[in-house]
């Protein structure tokens, strides 16, 4: 088995650098699993030309400085709590709209209000306070 070159190696660097500069961190992230079918494809020719044939290249870890690290962070949790307050957003605007339509419902059937009072009214420790219209 050959030995991988220093000429190789630094080869590898500068392709995997350009893969990773080229793109941003989700789309690189994302696209992660092609990334070893598209080194090896870079890195085959100039291989081939020192005799050395690359049948895979296999990327282990994408280690990312601290920085960089800490904003994909921030920047994740910042989505994720987007998409939290989005989903109360929605969730207040189903109750409203049922607090809308109850309202609706009572205005147009009186009696419901009536019924809805005996309901409760069912409940032990309820007290009922009625009124004459």
């Amino acid at each position: 088995m050959a030995k991988v070159t220093v000429m190789e190696y630094l080869r590898t660097q500068v392709e995997l650098r350009a893969a990773v500069a080229e793109s941003d961190l989700e789309s690189l992230l994302a696209a992660r699993p092609q990334l070893p079918a598209r080194l090896t494809a870079a890195l085959a020719p100039t291989a081939a030309e020192v005799g050395v044939d690359v049948l895979e290249v296999t990327v282990r870890d994408v280690m990312l400085p601290g920085d960089l690290r800490r904003a994909y962070a921030d920047t994740a949790l910042a989505k994720e709590r987007g998409r939290a307050d989005l989903e109360r957003a929605r969730a207040e605007a189903a109750a409203l709209r049922s607090l809308a339509n109850t309202a609706k419902l009572l205005e147009d059937h009186p009696s419901l209000l009536r019924l809805r009072a005996l309901q409760a009214a069912e409940q032990a420790g309820t007290t009922l306070v009625l009124h004459g219209d």
